[in-house]
């Protein structure tokens, strides 16, 4: 099975760039308010989990990733 991104490199149908989890992050909440920056950055939506990564970056004093998290709890 082919990927996407294989695809992409070898020229063939659309370009999909990679993104990492703070990029993707950010352009689910652009999508999300349409686009705009200022949208995103006066989001009222604290309930969102996304909402501490909203503006690109990770928050201060977070350290811990998904993967530390999940073998903490089990």
């Amino acid at each position: 099975m082919r990927r996407m991104c294989d695809i992409a490199q070898k020229g063939e149908g659309i370009y999909m760039p990679r993104l990492t989890p703070i990029k993707a992050i950010r352009a689910k909440c652009l999508s999300c308010c349409c686009g705009s920056i200022m949208e995103v950055r006066l989001c009222t939506v604290q309930k969102c989990p996304l909402y501490p990564y909203r503006m690109g970056h990770r928050p201060k004093g977070e350290q811990n990733t998904v993967e530390q998290s999940i073998i903490e709890k089990s």
